[in-house]
């Protein structure tokens, strides 16, 4: 088992990064993995936020290619040991 956090990049007004979903989960999934000795795969970057695009720095997929990567990964195994962890605080 293995989890895979997925934020999102984008805008979270003048006052935070673009990054702010990003150190999130990075820091969630840490956390998450001390509790559980679950080890933690690279970020999945960029997450789903079509709804931001209209923001300056936001990078969206869509809903149907965020899980591919996912997916993909664990077809060597027979049975699912992925967790997607969202990262965003919605």
């Amino acid at each position: 088992m293995v989890i895979i956090p997925v934020p999102a990049i984008e805008q979270h007004g003048p006052q935070l990064p673009i990054g702010t979903d990003y150190f999130t989960g990075e820091e969630l999934a840490k956390l998450i993995a001390q509790k559980t000795d679950v080890p933690v795969a690279p970020i999945l970057l960029p997450g789903i936020s079509p709804y931001h695009m209209e923001f300056p720095g936001t990078i969206t997929l869509s809903a149907d290619t965020v899980p591919s990567p996912i997916h993909d990964s664990d077809k060597p195994r027979r049975k699912p040991e992925c967790i997607a962890l969202n990262c965003g605080p919605h």
